[in-house]
């Protein structure tokens, strides 16, 4: 009986995918509380890194910036709009690889199937 196994060695996540805090009108913020909550590596248990912890003090401001700014996208002729979305494609497929790393990471699925995940996800841009 043969058995293939998939061999990963993670690599060290690039700093520029990892982002602390929120991305909440047009900038990353930390939480009003200022508290965190740490994300671990699934297939060890240690902790890569830690995020901003958003509670029900932040919604109304998140849900008022995010209106604000479907409705600023809205009014945007249709090129413009398909400039932003092309570019998030391109953005997404040039850093899939560190993407999948950052899925695998995360979630612990192996990262042949994080990469399925992202052409999946490039499949509706």
């Amino acid at each position: 009986m043969n058995f293939l196994f998939q061999v990963c060695v993670l690599v060290p996540i690039p700093a520029t995918l990892l982002r602390a805090e929120g991305f909440v009108d047009g900038k990353w913020q930390a939480s009003a509380s200022g508290k965190r909550f740490d994300i671990e590596d699934t297939g060890t248990g240690e902790i890569f890194t830690s995020c901003a912890d958003f509670d029900t003090s932040d919604i109304d401001d998140i849900v008022q910036s995010s209106a604000k700014a479907f409705k600023v996208f809205g009014k945007e002729n249709p090129r413009s709009r398909a400039r932003k979305l092309l570019k998030w494609d391109r953005l997404i497929r040039q850093n899939k690889d560190n993407l999948a790393l950052l899925l695998t990471y995360e979630s612990g699925k192996p990262l042949a199937e994080a990469h399925r995940e992202l052409d999946y996800a490039l499949s509706f841009t």
